[in-house]
């Protein structure tokens, strides 16, 4: 059974720390759609895949200011393309209560602990729905929260392209958009490595300089002109933005949806609520209805357990 382990969540800052062996931290979109809206806009963060805070990623050296670096640059030596896996749905493997209890004890930051997220983890009335929620990225098929390949590596985290797919994107679409954001992920993993080891002992905050930084390096492999990332990024775009009666473009409803723009990122139950809802996606029943917990006043989930695609 994989054992979610606290560790701090770089979304970069929006999102939560986490516990989870790896970690994509939950990500809260960018920029809100709009006339140059872009697909690439949901992960400003990360949920990029994050591993253990502390882990040297032996990414490139930049300048460095108070022990800490000051700027990196995306870099794919030995990349090689992510293959996208539809998700591993198996309806009915939780109950509400069991899913709103999970992302209470290992995703939201107000209620999450390594003690709590673990003890739920090792109930075994919980191992159906354990099984259900996470998963590892060389599975056949994807969990709604992914493990990375590796420790440290990119590839974890949210399911966000099976959430997509889930939601009625075209699978070749959702496929699209994981193989472009791993790409992402994986020329800013050393960066993201190198922040977490220069200024960020385990339990370390990132700072708002720190995630400017690991969000320009992401910037850059999109960049129209010469970003490393940038063909990949294409088609993710041309499948995931519509246009408007002004020639603007706009992302589709269901990317909102599953990165949860289209609704009030700043309301803890609302956030829980989304996260019960897109979990439930694979593991719940038809319907979900919100299971209890008042609002704590931040939007931000603790949820590190890492997802492919995102």
């Amino acid at each position: 059974m994989k054992t979610i382990v606290l560790v701090t969540g770089l979304g970069l800052l929006g999102a939560a720390a986490a516990y989870g062996c790896s970690t994509p931290v939950e990500s809260t979109p960018a920029s809100d759609a709009g006339t140059d809206a872009t697909a690439s806009d949901a992960k400003a963060d990360t949920s990029s895949s994050q591993g253990d805070a502390g882990t040297d990623g032996g990414g490139k050296e930049g300048g460095k200011k108070d022990g800490g670096k000051t700027s990196c640059d995306p870099d794919l030596n030995g990349f090689t393309d992510i293959v996208y896996r539809s998700p591993d749905v198996r309806a009915n493997a939780c109950l509400q209560t069991q899913m709103a209890a999970m992302i209470d004890a290992c995703f939201m930051s107000a209620t999450s602990s390594k003690t709590a997220c673990g003890a739920w983890q090792n109930d075994n009335a919980n191992a159906n729905c354990n099984a259900c929620m996470i998963g590892n990225v060389t599975n056949a098929k994807w969990a709604p929260y992914v493990f990375p390949a590796q420790t440290g590596g990119p590839g974890g985290g949210y399911n966000y392209a099976g959430c997509l797919e889930l939601r009625g994107v075209a699978t070749s679409c959702a496929s699209s958009w994981s193989v472009a954001d791993y790409c992402t992920d994986y020329a800013c993993d050393p960066c993201l490595q190198d922040i977490k080891s220069d200024t960020s002992p385990e339990g370390g905050t990132i700072t708002t300089e720190e995630s400017k930084m690991y969000d320009d390096c992401r910037s850059k492999t999109t960049d129209k002109d010469g970003g490393l990332c940038a063909a990949k990024w294409a088609p993710a775009n041309d499948c995931l933005l519509t246009a408007t009666a002004d020639g603007g473009k706009v992302l589709v409803p269901e990317f909102n949806w599953c990165f949860r723009k289209d609704i009030d990122s700043t309301s803890a139950t609302a956030v829980r609520t989304r996260l019960i809802e897109f979990f439930g996606q694979w593991c719940g029943p038809a319907t979900t209805t919100d299971a209890g917990a008042t609002d704590s006043g931040t939007a931000t989930d603790s949820g590190t357990v890492d997802a492919g695609g995102g």
